[in-house]
C-alpha cells in the first residue's frame, strides 16, 4: 500500500472519529449524513452534491446518492445538536485572551431563481447588490491564529421573521455573551459604528474594538469634534511592526486618547490612531482600559480581524459553499453549519501542523510550489487532503456499513455504537 493510501486511510478514520464526536446525541442516520457529507466536501472540494457524491464514490447510482444526500439536509432537525457539540469541541481552544471577530458574509445567488426566499444583498467583493442571501459570523482564533466559527447564521430579508441586519447582529452578541461571559474581546469592522451596537455592546458590559467611520463625532476634553479632525492631531508616539497576511512587515505609529460618545456620555472610552495603512489614519474605538500598552493591544487585535475573512474566502473559493443546490434556507443553513464544522476540524489540524505525522504529511502532499508552510495553513491541509482522497478513490461508506456480530467475534477492537470498525 503506497503512502498516499495509508494517509487517506488515516485521514477517513479521523473523519469518522471526529463525526461521531459531532454527531453525540444524534440518530444514527443524523451521524452518516454527517460523515457522508464532511467526507464528501474535502474530498472534492465542493459543495455540490454532485462533486460530493462523487466523491463518496458509493455502490449506487449517483442520482440516488444526490437524492439521499438532498433529503437528508433538507429534513435534519437537530443542527442545534450539531452546533453545541461543535462549540464543546471548539471551546478546548479558547480562553479569556482569545480575540471574537465579528463580521457580515454575502452569499452570491446571482442567477438563483428557485432557492426559498432568495433575496438581495451587496457582494463586497463584486461591489454591487446582487440575489443571495446575508449572514453575520463569529470567529474565534486558536493559539496559532487560526480561525474556528462559532456562530454563523444565514438569512434574508425576505423571511417572514426577518427584522433587521442590526437584529441579527445583536442576536449573535447575545449568542456569545450567553456562551462564553463578557471578557473575550469583540471586533468589529467600520460597518458596524452604529449606536444601535454601541448601545447593546455597552449595556451588556463586554469588550469591544469598533473601527470608526470619519463621520462620527466624538466627545474630547468636554467638546465634541469630528473623529477624524480628532485623530490628525496626533501623529503616533508609539513605534510598532506588524506582519501582514502576504508576510511583509508593516511599521506602524500609534497613539491613543480618552473620548465619550455623545450618545453615551459618562461611558469612558479610549481612540487608539494608527498611522501605516495608507494616507488616512485608522481609528479604533475600544472600552479596554486598565491594561499595559492599551494602544499596541488593541491594534494588533483588531490587525487580526482579516483571519474571518479569510475564512469566509476559503468557503467560497476553496470549497466552493455559493455553488449549491439545495433550495430550501434549512437545507442551505444545515450545509453551512456542516461546512463550517468541518473547517473547524481543519483549524484543530492547523494547530499541529510541526507535531502531528498525518498533518504534515498532508502538507507535504499539496506539493506547494514555496516549502514554507503559510501561518493560515488550511488552504495547505486542504489541497493536501483532496489529493489524497481523491487517489484513495474508496469512499468512505466501507467504514460505516453495520456489521454481524460474526464479523467482529475475533476482533480486538470492538465496534463502537455506530458501527466503525477503527481497526480498518
Amino acid at each position: 500500500m503506497n503512502n498516499s493510501n495509508t494517509t487517506a486511510i488515516n485521514l477517513s478514520n479521523k473523519i469518522l472519529r471526529f463525526s461521531a464526536k459531532m454527531s453525540k446525541g444524534l440518530k444514527r442516520s443524523e451521524f452518516k449524513l454527517i460523515s457522508d457529507m464532511q467526507y464528501g466536501i474535502l474530498g472534492a472540494q465542493n459543495c455540490k452534491l454532485s462533486d460530493i457524491g462523487r466523491a463518496l464514490n458509493e455502490k449506487i447510482t449517483l442520482k440516488k446518492t444526490i437524492e439521499r444526500l438532498a433529503s437528508g439536509l433538507d429534513k435534519f432537525e437537530s443542527a442545534d445538536v450539531l452546533h453545541e457539540n461543535h462549540l464543546k469541541y471548539a471551546e478546548k481552544h479558547i480562553n479569556p485572551e482569545t480575540p471574537f471577530i465579528i463580521d457580515g458574509g454575502d452569499v452570491n445567488k446571482q442567477y438563483g431563481e428557485k432557492f426559498e426566499d432568495l433575496g438581495w444583498v451587496f457582494d463586497g467583493s463584486e461591489g454591487k447588490i446582487v440575489k443571495g442571501y446575508a449572514s453575520v459570523g463569529v470567529a474565534a482564533l486558536t493559539e496559532q491564529k487560526l480561525p474556528i466559527m462559532l456562530y454563523d447564521h444565514i438569512y434574508s430579508h425576505k423571511e417572514r421573521d426577518f427584522s433587521s441586519e442590526n437584529t441579527e447582529t445583536i442576536k449573535a452578541l447575545k449568542f456569545l455573551k450567553s456562551r462564553f461571559g463578557t471578557e473575550n474581546i469583540r471586533t468589529f469592522d467600520r460597518g458596524y459604528d452604529r449606536n444601535v451596537i454601541f448601545e447593546e455592546l455597552i449595556k451588556s458590559e463586554v469588550n469591544f474594538i469598533v473601527r470608526m467611520t470619519s463621520k462620527r463625532n466624538v466627545i474630547s476634553k468636554g467638546k465634541s469634534v469630528n473623529i477624524a479632525e480628532l485623530s490628525g492631531r496626533f501623529k503616533g508616539k508609539i513605534s510598532m511592526e506588524f506582519k501582514g497576511k502576504d508576510g511583509k512587515t508593516i511599521y506602524l505609529k500609534i497613539t491613543n486618547t480618552p473620548v465619550e460618545l455623545p450618545d453615551f456620555r459618562g461611558v469612558k472610552l479610549s481612540l487608539v490612531v494608527c498611522y501605516g495603512f495608507g494616507d488616512e489614519p485608522m481609528m479604533l474605538l475600544t472600552n479596554v482600559a486598565n491594561k499595559q500598552k492599551i494602544a499596541k493591544t488593541v491594534t494588533k487585535t483588531y490587525l487580526l480581524r482579516w483571519r474571518i475573512e479569510e475564512l469566509y474566502r476559503l468557503k467560497k473559493s476553496q470549497f466552493g459553499f455559493e455553488g449549491f443546490r439545495v433550495r430550501s434556507l434549512n437545507a442551505i443553513r444545515n450545509l453551512s453549519l456542516i461546512l463550517d464544522v468541518l473547517l473547524g476540524f481543519l483549524a484543530v489540524m492547523g494547530e499541529q501542523v510541526k507535531s502531528n505525522q498525518l498533518v504534515r504529511t498532508l502538507t507535504k502532499f499539496a506539493r506547494r510550489i514555496y516549502a514554507e508552510i503559510p501561518g493560515f495553513c488550511l488552504y495547505t491541509i486542504a489541497n493536501g487532503a483532496r489529493f489524497c482522497l481523491a487517489k484513495w478513490g474508496t469512499g468512505i461508506r466501507s467504514k460505516t456499513k453495520k456489521r454481524t456480530p460474526a464479523d467482529s467475534q475475533f476482533s480486538f477492537f470492538p465496534l463502537n455504537p455506530w458501527g466503525i470498525d477503527w481497526a480498518a
